[in-house]
Order: structure tokens, then C-alpha cells, then sequence
């Protein structure tokens, strides 16, 4: 095997994974990628914060190995836990195919708190 890594990796900080659970940094790692993409990228800008956002199906599709009800129960947990926010946000809409990704998409943000503890 020449590389470890050939296709987009799920990675996690072994320290957090122990401190926080292997599923619950996993996600974490997931929206701190892509949050951080989003503000390289000046995108997804609201309340004075860069948030990012998927459906359920579509962060099945970033954790494959999991189903979409262990999806639906890592993520709760972490909001039950106040680690992450989560918001629908007030998307402005112009054609009917985005008033269904509107509604579809919920937006996430890690709790700012929860990163100072883990870093």
C-alpha cells in the first residue's frame, strides 16, 4: 500500500475522540473541515458567523458506514449537549427548486465554548 489517505479521509485527534467519544469528534472534525472552508471561502456568513450545512442524507454520505438514524443521533446529541447549534436560517428563495433545498438544508455551527475546551 503506497498511501494511507487516496480518497477524502474521515480523520479525528485521538485526544478528542477520547474525551468526547469517536463518533461525536468524528462529526466535530466533519463540521470544523467544512466550516473552515467556508470561511476560506467567504461563504455561508450569517449572524455574524460562518456556519455550514448539508441534509442528513448528505452527511450519511461524508460518515457511509454509518445509517441515517446513527447520522440523525450523533448530531442530536451533540445539539442535546449544546456542542453544536443548529438553524434553518432565513434563506431567501427565487425559484421552487430552492425552496426545497431551503427547507432541506439545516445549518450547523460548533459551539464556540466546546472548541476553546478541546484545543
Amino acid at each position: 500500500m503506497n498511501k494511507l489517505f487516496n480518497t477524502h479521509p474521515l480523520v479525528v485527534d485521538k485526544e478528542i475522540a477520547t474525551i468526547l467519544g469517536l463518533n461525536e469528534a468524528l462529526v466535530l472534525q466533519q463540521l470544523n473541515y467544512w466550516i473552515e472552508k467556508n470561511r476560506e471561502n467567504n461563504r455561508n456568513f450569517h449572524e455574524g458567523r460562518y456556519w455550514t450545512y448539508n441534509t442528513i442524507n448528505e452527511w450519511q454520505e461524508e460518515f457511509p458506514s454509518w445509517s441515517t438514524s446513527a447520522v440523525k443521533r450523533v448530531f442530536f446529541m451533540q445539539y442535546l449537549k449544546k456542542w453544536i447549534y443548529v438553524n434553518t436560517l432565513d434563506i431567501r428563495v427565487i425559484s421552487k427548486e430552492e425552496i426545497i433545498l431551503a427547507l432541506n438544508n439545516i445549518y450547523y455551527l460548533i459551539e464556540p465554548n466546546i472548541a476553546k475546551d478541546i484545543n
